[in-house]
């Protein structure tokens, strides 16, 4: 779609800064003698807009033609793109590094190939400092190019041609395993986006099969950073999805380690070193490792503080989304689920303020987070508000797993405010909605017979029918196909509650502080 025609410059001059706007500005009108051309009169107007309307822009410049502004804004939007290079210029090493590519390819248009090779000398130091085999790549190239269609002062210099030539190759090598481990995460990611955890064993021999079947072609030798991340993430989303926490934990723990090993890594590309604490936490979490949580926990926390000042705007969304789901985490075992539920103001007004960048799935996983909360504090009708906004969520916006528990979710809150008739009438729809979408499972199939059978039979002795309830759910919580349902919602600690007549917060309070005691008398 042409930029004229699409809102897509309003999303660029919203997610402007004051210093990258006042920076605009001054290159602009040093493009003009004209000290105010229509394009930053289009910009300051769009600038004040809530929303992109030409109409609007229109009206209040009537000397503009629709055609006229059509152009304008195109020609505006790569105005903005330019000054932004020149802003970023000093904070993005790969910026800087193709700068120096582009200088150099200039001089050598120029006959003056001897500073081009001493323009890409200085280029190559950069491109090896910031790990970027691509631009690199690219660099020995040019040299190469230059060496042999000219005669320079290299071949006086022993060894040196060669070694640029052994260089490139071992570099071209290196570049291709890259693209291979890359292809294979997006393989075994778009595998668990497609079909989500597996849930028997036909479905641990598909998930084996195909990532192993892949990764025979990709070389296990790897010697660049990346290609050890790439590596390593493979293996985790393969474990993840087989639900095999303990070597998931062990190649995330790579991950991480390996940004740990070269710190200037975890400045150039803080994305990738975020989504490794995400993925070593969130298993931890699992396994309800308490210690290990605690201390990636921390380094998250002091990552934040040492270099949250220098990130983006993408950077900033990545760590509202894995550094809020761990402080969510760090709650549920802790049993802190009020403090999830005061959170609940700061995580809407997150959302809002990158509800541009933020997918669907995201904002439901929070709004999924904040029920759980809601029901373990008690307070039930507020979590029913939460569970309402995923359960209008389309189907085709996320895996179905999360909008079949946020049914179940919806049953116990309404089954604990005593709204049991509601109870009664939902129980075949949500049993329908899991068989169609594939999740039916023991766990599922446990809680709905027993909300089935005390809401139909209001003299059962409810205490008898928790407990065997509870027998049955901790049995299954040990078959290891059946703990991805303990994923989506504790349902040992809600039984649990029920039983002890407590809160969810209670309970999980109760078990830390047991543990926290436990440590202390060790």
């Amino acid at each position: 779609m042409p930029i004229a025609k699409s809102d897509q410059l309003f999303q660029l001059i919203k997610s402007l800064d004051k210093a990258e706007k006042r920076n605009f500005k001054l290159y602009a009108r040093r493009l003009d003698s004209n000290k105010n051309p229509f394009f930053i009169q289009v910009f300051d107007i769009i600038d004040k807009s809530r929303s992109s309307d030409d109409l609007q822009i229109l009206k209040k410049l009537p000397d503009l033609t629709p055609a006229k502004l059509s152009n304008i804004k195109r020609h505006l939007y790569g105005q903005i793109l330019t000054s932004l290079r020149l802003i970023h210029s000093n904070k993005d090493p790969s910026i800087q590094i193709r700068e120096q590519i582009d200088h150099s390819q200039i001089l050598y248009g120029k006959g003056l190939y001897l500073q081009s090779l001493k323009i890409l000398d200085r280029a190559r130091v950069l491109a090896q400092k910031a790990n970027n085999d691509i631009l690199l790549f690219e660099i020995l190239e040019r040299e190469k190019l230059i060496e042999s269609r000219h005669i320079t002062r290299s071949r006086k210099i022993k060894g040196k041609v060669e070694d640029l030539i052994d260089t490139s190759s071992e570099l071209k090598q290196s570049i291709s395993n890259a693209s291979d481990l890359i292809n294979l995460n997006l393989k075994i990611h778009g595998l668990y986006i497609k079909k989500g955890h597996v849930r028997n064993e036909m479905d641990m021999d598909f998930a084996k099969d195909y990532f192993f079947s892949n990764l025979q072609w990709v070389s296990k030798s790897t010697s660049g950073f990346f290609e050890t991340v790439s590596l390593h993430q493979a293996y985790v989303w393969y474990y993840y999805t087989s639900l095999d926490f303990p070597k998931c934990y062990k190649h995330a723990k790579i991950w991480v380690d390996a940004f740990e090993d070269h710190p200037i890594m975890m400045e150039k590309d803080p994305d990738l070193y975020l989504r490794g604490l995400h993925y070593l936490l969130t298993i931890l979490f699992y396994m309800d490792h308490k210690d290990g949580f605690r201390k990636y926990f921390r380094k998250l926390i002091q990552f934040h503080e040492s270099y949250q000042k220098e990130w983006n705007e993408t950077t900033r969304m990545i760590y509202f989304i894995y550094g809020y789901n761990a402080r969510i985490n760090n709650h549920f075992i802790k049993g802190e689920f009020q403090n999830v539920c005061d959170m609940s103001n700061d995580i809407k007004k997150q959302i809002l303020k990158f509800e541009g960048s933020l997918d669907r799935h995201r904002q439901i996983t929070f709004y999924y987070k904040l029920a759980w909360s809601f029901i373990a504090i008690g307070d039930y009708n507020t979590a029913i508000d939460y569970i309402n906004k995923i359960t209008i969520v389309e189907m085709n916006k996320l895996r179905p797993e999360i909008l079949c528990y946020a049914r179940i979710l919806l049953l116990i809150a309404h089954f604990s405010i005593g709204n049991h008739l509601f109870v009664r009438n939902m129980i075949p729809t949500v049993s329908r909605y899991f068989r169609m979408h594939n999740e039916n499972n023991p766990v599922e199939a446990a809680i709905l017979k027993f909300l089935k059978k005390v809401t139909h039979n209001i003299e059962l002795d409810i205490d008898k029918e928790l407990h065997i309830l509870l027998d049955k759910v901790e049995d299954l919580f040990e078959n290891p196909f059946y703990k991805r349902v303990f994923i989506y919602f504790n349902f040992i600690h809600w039984i649990e509650s029920m039983i002890e007549g407590k809160t969810m917060e209670e309970i999980v309070s109760a078990e830390y502080s047991a543990y926290l005691d436990e440590k202390l008398y060790k």
